[in-house]
């Protein structure tokens, strides 16, 4: 390429090679949803006649319209696959997006990094394509490995090509939100932040249509054209040309705003802050919560607000529970059908509290490959009270998002007339911290002793996630069930509470923390 792309080639080739094994989790770790729910709907729903109660028995009910849209052609395989995860891996395909674009645009040149390469032969537009053309390597190797899966399992050619045509068109709007957003504002925090609140909009949106009285609304949201592809009933191909024309007319726009600006800035101009600093920023403590507190706040209103939601559809899902044919197996039991569901949902919010505290700490390595930390440290500042400070961020901030989850559950609940009290979703939330806190350990030794592998800190939470929650309906081995932290926490509320594996975990979690401490202490900072 030469003129205004010189350089793209080369850029590209950097940026996969060094997001190789991030982009590798992505990818598998998104393309497991739907082929796993397509493997398991036979053993799940084995009859015509369960397929088709549980068709009538969804369908009658708004909350699940709300959530992942109306259930339609849900009495086969493909059509409750595509009904049951296609939304929401159009939705991390987005964020993975985001991520991904962000990085190398907008962080890139707040490091310095963009100006540096610019010195050489680089084309104006080639640091944008070489981001966006990441983006969209990932989001069609995700979307090849969900039709290749899918076809594996018996799904037809056509509905397996229209669901991955869509998941990855829809989630790669957002590369072109990101896009905007990185020429717009002056940091990569505040890009990310505004591109994921656009996303959390248009899912709003597309759940206001979807639930409401406005079926309509749902044409105005990205995520809402994914629903619409209908792959597995009657596919309507030609709304595959919503996505397409968001994706070039958002790419353009950025395009052009990147002609209209200097390097380094935004079109909108930073806020500058005071001239001297307040005393909540003369400690290492209290700079590293100004560089934490937006994520805090975010996530735990995030959380919060999912919390709600769930609490609004427990007694819906108890009574679906009730009319299925498991349902006879807690009759008479004493086994709560609202209690059951709560704490299986808490349990989700745990693996989400944890992917905040990996990444809270993750922000530690971040600053150090920056260069930032060797100004810190030039100062007298210790290896371990920096090192700390975002550690107890992200244990604690980790801590309040999940206990802002359960308190949610549990308002919204007793307000919807469930069987379950806000104490008990509150302790059932504070009974996920020790398995959270172990999983932020392990990223904390990796950190401090192989930091270069500080990146498995995801794969932890990953295979966590698969293992206690697709890890039965698979049949694998209680073995590598146990493997994961989250399957030892006691299900409250309505189980028993066992003090061993918590104490256990707890253990693990100080264990790892104290390695990661003398790791950093001891090792050459990159």
């Amino acid at each position: 390429m030469t003129g205004a792309f010189t350089g793209t080639w080369v850029l590209l080739a950097h940026a996969l090679r060094i997001d190789r094994m991030r982009l590798t989790f992505w990818v598998l770790g998104i393309a497991v949803m739907p082929i796993t729910t397509y493997a398991t709907y036979d053993r799940l729903y084995p009859t015509v006649t369960d397929r088709v109660a549980l068709e009538g028995v969804l369908g009658a009910n708004p909350a699940f319209s709300l959530i992942m849209g109306p259930p339609n052609a849900i009495s086969s395989a493909g059509g409750f696959t595509a009904w049951r995860t296609l939304l929401f891996v159009t939705i991390f395909i987005g964020v993975m997006c985001i991520l991904t674009v962000v990085r190398h645009t907008r962080t890139d040149e707040e490091a310095g990094r963009t100006e540096l390469l610019s010195a050489q032969c680089v084309g104006r537009y080639a640091f944008l394509t070489a981001a966006l053309s990441t983006a969209a390597i990932a989001s069609v190797a995700t979307g090849a490995v969900i039709a290749l899966g899918l076809m594996l399992f018996g799904s037809s050619v056509a509905g397996a090509l229209a669901s991955a045509v869509a998941v990855t068109l829809g989630g790669y709007v957002f590369a072109g939100v990101a896009v905007v957003a990185a020429q717009m504002v002056s940091f990569g925090r505040t890009a990310i932040s505004i591109s994921i609140g656009i996303l959390g909009l248009d899912y709003l949106v597309r759940a206001w249509g979807d639930a409401g009285s406005m079926p309509w609304m749902t044409w105005s949201a990205s995520l809402g054209w994914t629903e619409h592809i209908q792959a597995y009933s009657h596919p309507v191909w030609w709304t595959l040309i919503l996505p397409t024309t968001a994706c070039v007319v958002l790419i353009t726009a950025g395009c052009v705003v990147r002609a209209h600006r200097d390097l380094g800035r935004g079109i909108l101009a930073a806020h500058h802050g005071p001239a001297t600093a307040s005393r909540a920023l003369s400690g290492t403590f209290g700079l590293s919560w100004r560089l934490h507190r937006a994520r805090v706040m975010s996530w735990v209103s995030g959380l919060t607000i999912y919390g709600l939601i769930v609490g609004s559809i427990v007694t819906s899902i108890s009574a679906l529970i009730a009319r299925a044919p498991i349902g006879a197996l807690f009759k008479g039991s004493g086994v709560n059908p609202d209690e059951l569901f709560v704490a299986q949902a808490i349990g989700l919010m745990g693996i989400v509290a944890s992917i905040y505290g990996i990444q809270a700490m993750l922000c530690a390595r971040t600053e150090e490959t920056d260069g930032r930390v060797e100004l810190l440290l030039s100062n007298p500042l210790s290896r371990t009270r920096w090192f700390a400070s975002h550690l107890v961020i992200a244990l604690i901030g980790s801590a309040l998002v999940i206990i802002g989850g359960g308190l949610g559950t549990g308002v919204s609940a007793q307000i919807a007339g469930a069987h379950v009290t806000v104490q008990g979703t509150v302790g059932a939330a504070c009974l996920q911290i020790p398995a959270i806190w172990t999983l932020i350990g392990v990223t904390a030794l990796l950190v401090g002793v192989v930091p270069r592998a500080s990146i498995l800190g995801w794969a932890l939470v990953t295979a966590s996630f698969m293992v206690s929650f697709f890890g039965p309906l698979l049949q694998l081995p209680r073995l590598v069930i146990d493997l994961s932290v989250f399957t030892h926490v006691p299900r409250m509320p309505g189980g028993t509470v066992t003090a061993a594996p918590l104490i256990i975990m707890s253990v693990i979690a100080l264990v790892a923390i104290g390695v990661g401490i003398v790791g950093i202490r001891r090792r050459a900072l990159s």
